[in-house]
């Protein structure tokens, strides 16, 4: 994995982590009160292995909780474009390995974001990231454009 990947992955990491409403979805599907802390463990390209077949996760995010033995895995693809999109046959097989899923994505590329707003299943996520700003650490902003829900 490259530097500028894994730098993205720690961007995602942060918005998921500040996205309050997500850390509701997250406690409410767990079962989790309020005051549970969370905390999060970052897997940068995981191996998920689905039958005989084995594919690479670009992110996975171990969710555990101090008050609660369940853990919760978070999984993230990361798209470049529309082609790659289209061209990658294996993202759905990451739903069953997940509790929750999102893609990340270019926050110009409306193509992309109506394209599986349209074409995957409601409760996947889609995180758009502003490569054109970066903050004082380095950080591209995100944000997401539609939460993802319990698979």
């Amino acid at each position: 994995m490259n530097i500028k990947t894994k730098h993205l992955a720690k961007c995602i990491l942060s918005s998921i982590i500040a996205e309050s409403n997500l850390s509701s979805i997250i406690r409410q599907g767990v079962g989790l009160q309020t005051s549970s802390i969370i905390h999060y463990t970052p897997l940068i390209e995981v191996n998920r292995t689905l039958g005989k077949k084995i594919f690479r996760m670009d992110l996975l995010i171990k969710i555990s909780y101090d008050t609660n033995p369940t853990e919760t895995l978070f999984g993230v693809e990361i798209k470049s474009g529309l082609k790659d999109f289209r061209s990658d046959r294996k993202w759905f097989n990451y739903l069953h390995c997940c509790d929750y899923f999102c893609f990340a994505i270019n926050k110009n590329d409306f193509k992309l974001l109506q394209r599986i707003e349209s074409a995957v299943d409601p409760r996947v996520g889609i995180l758009t990231v502003d490569f054109q700003y970066t903050n004082d650490l380095g950080e591209h902003p995100t944000s997401f454009s539609r939460l993802p829900l319990k698979l």
